[in-house]
């Protein structure tokens, strides 16, 4: 027998994750030979038993403030030809590429291989950065965990295969709190750099925690001593990479503007900074010349950039092979608004109208997100020059993209310069395709498309259908922003004794806090149905009392607040879910959807978890198999006592094969496989 697969997993007490996380990992641990270590530097018996529910391969580690011992105290144990690491507050969405790259003998053309990281921006999950991280390796004698902090795999051989399985990771998601980090990195991190004075990756490393406490002047002085190092090798380190690119940034950011124009071209001409690396430095080198007042210079750097990024596009083997954990065409294009923006400044001032078209259409207008933080900018530059107010409104007309900030540019252009009847047209669009956009990502449209409705006449319905909110669920909305979901219950229960005889507000902070929670989506299953069934049940109850019952008969009316509508919906969902009808679910959950994007957290998930059981629905085992799985068991047991590895082994894979989501036959097969004399 043979042991494919060693996953390691450093858990510490975060049990809000951890139940997710290993439930992740159970397909790896059914469908190939594989264990799971876990590293266990928690200190409550309650994770521990949570653990051993899935492996007996537990490894005690007292933590010591240094991730690579801790991750090395792992794979000192692991048995399997190929080693996979990862986090308790990381989980996998699929596994299955990484199954079929075991079971159908690709991982034997490879020496390493790389997931993806979707590390969340937002608890709706609806923003993320998404980067490959060298994770998979297969062992060698050699094989071992370097650096304390920021621990990394060396060697990491390739070639390297990379797999798009991707965990989730919501560990960067803002909570108000900064970690105190600082001081406990930068000592350990400064005394690797005294043992290894010439390492690219720890100076990387220690500006990178400077630049995190607002400290550019520290984070420069060791970009420049990392490049200067860097530069006496005849290898090409991803951190020399990541530290050209960050030093005109941190220049710019401690106000001089000047040296990093400098220092930046004269990098851009070093043949050791990759093209990729190089078309990053552009927005910053842009933006200081925007400061600077140096605009011809700047509009031939969007020019310049603009080449490269289309090199890059052309030439898909470069990108791929110069892609790293945080550089990637998709990031390197949302990275361009800013220039394009100040770009726009610069085109102008050199009269160069073609150009400033030309940046117009380069904007990634279809990425709402990338984009919006920009449009204040946008208003700034129209206004800086309204005199040609005619020519960039028009410029704007000429786009063809849907974004609700153009949709709003034609709607002035046509009232301005053509006629009120394709005004209104352009204006009724954006308010019925972006209404939900336009009062959440960009309220501050909100006024003056109303300003223009009153004066042309124009149904303003599209807009106040998304404007209707009572003073006491924005209170209830900022309340339920502040409480950290642990809190949750607790200031519930507080509160409702200041609300007793306000029965409404308090079904409203109620139905909030609820929103809060299932907004997570850290929840196991069985607890977010609850929590949903909860949120409906209060909902629909609050909405009878202010609503005729006849408002509520299919189909349902749109008088209805939009919550109430979903609440509805939902709770047909839950029915047809819980009354097996899986596919009548899933249609009613997209339902729900359209209805409540606010929602879209747990509906995805719910949707995600409805799917998963349509495809592998689990099999109901009978109490009287259930016994007999009992005695195959202990029969099993019996046969490790005798040492007989290849018939226990035989007989957990059958009955592995009735019983697949066993956790005590998933962790029989890992002993069996650990224990036995390896082929």
């Amino acid at each position: 027998m043979k042991l494919q697969l060693s996953i390691s997993l450093l858990a510490s007490d975060r049990r809000d994750t951890l139940g997710r996380c290993l439930d992740s990992l159970v397909p790896l641990l059914r469908g190939l030979d594989s264990e799971l270590i876990a590293v266990f530097t928690g200190k409550e018996q309650a994770t521990l038993e949570l653990i051993k529910r899935y492996t007996d391969k537990i490894v005690p580690f007292e933590w010591c403030q240094d991730f690579a011992k801790a991750r090395n105290a792992g794979m000192e144990q692991a048995k399997g030809e190929w080693f996979l690491y990862l986090d308790d507050d990381e989980w996998f969405g699929d596994t299955g590429e990484i199954i079929r790259f075991f079971q159908s003998g690709e991982e034997k053309g490879y020496r390493s291989a790389s997931y993806l990281v979707r590390n969340y921006r937002n608890w709706e999950g609806t923003v993320y950065h998404e980067a490959f991280v060298g994770r998979m390796t297969r062992m060698l004698p050699e094989t071992h965990f370097q650096f304390p902090i920021h621990e990394c795999i060396t060697p990491f051989a390739h070639p390297t295969k990379k797999l798009r399985s991707f965990v989730h990771h919501y560990g960067y998601v803002k909570t108000g709190e900064e970690a105190p980090r600082f001081d406990r990195n930068v000592p350990l991190l400064q005394q690797g750099l005294k043992e290894n004075p010439g390492s690219p990756h720890y100076h990387m490393q220690i500006a990178q925690e400077y630049s995190g406490v607002k400290n550019y002047k520290k984070a420069v002085d060791y970009c420049r001593e990392g490049l200067e190092s860097a530069g006496k090798s005849k290898y090409i380190y991803s951190a020399e990479n990541w530290m050209a690119v960050y030093l005109p940034v941190f220049l710019f950011l401690d106000g001089e503007q000047r040296q990093a124009v400098e220092e930046t071209e004269k990098l851009l001409a070093s043949p050791r900074i990759s093209d990729l690396a190089s078309a990053y430095m552009y927005p910053t080198l842009v933006q200081c010349c925007y400061e600077l007042k140096e605009y011809g210079k700047g509009a031939g750097y969007v020019r310049d950039y603009r080449k490269k990024l289309e090199y890059l596009e052309e030439h898909p083997e470069v990108t791929e092979f110069q892609t790293g954990s945080e550089f990637d065409l998709p990031n390197l294009k949302k990275k361009a608004c800013l220039l394009y923006v100040s770009g726009l400044t610069c085109a102008m001032e050199q009269e160069d109208k073609k150009l400033v078209r030309d940046i117009l259409s380069w904007i990634p207008w279809e990425d709402e997100y990338c984009i919006k933080d920009y449009y204040s900018g946008l208003e700034k530059f129209k206004e800086k020059y309204k005199e040609e107010q005619a020519f960039i409104l028009e410029s704007f007309y000429r786009l063809e993209c849907a974004n609700p900030y153009v949709e709003w540019q034609k709607a002035l252009y046509a009232e301005e310069y053509l006629d009120q009847e394709t005004a209104g047209k352009f204006w009724t669009e954006t308010a019925g395709k972006y209404a939900q956009e336009l009062t959440v990502s960009i309220p501050e449209l909100v006024v003056p498309m109303l300003e223009m409705a009153f004066r042309n006449g124009f149904p303003v319905q599209p807009l106040t259908d998304r404007l209707s909110l009572e003073f006491w669920e924005k209170c209830c909305g900022g309340l339920a922003k502040k409480i950290p979901v642990e809190e949750v219950q607790s200031f519930y229960d507080k509160a409702v004794l200041q609300l007793e005889k306000y029965h409404l507000f308090r079904d409203r902070l109620k139905q909030a806090l609820l929103e809060k929670q299932l907004s997570r989506s850290l929840l196991a299953q069985s607890e977010m149905l609850e929590l949903l069934k909860e949120y409906c049940e209060s909902i629909l109850k609050t909405e009878r009392e202010l609503y005729q019952e006849r408002y509520f008969e299919p189909p349902l009316s749109e008088s209805l607040p939009v919550r109430c509508r979903f609440a509805v919906i939902m709770k047909s969902a839950l029915d047809h879910i819980e009354s097996g009808a899986l596919e009548e679910g899933i249609r009613t959950l997209k339902d729900a959807l359209h209805v409540y994007p606010g929602m879209s957290v747990v509906v995805r998930h719910l949707l995600l978890y409805v799917k998963e059981q349509l495809e592998h629905p689990k099999q109901t085992v009978s109490e009287e198999f259930l016994v007999m799985g009992s005695q195959v068991k202990e029969k099993i047991r019996e046969l490790m006592r005798q040492q007989q590895w290849e018939m226990a082994y035989t007989l957990i894979v059958r009955l592995l094969e009735v019983m697949p989501d066993d956790l005590e036959s998933i962790r029989l097969k890992q002993m069996i496989l650990t224990e036995s004399p390896l082929e």
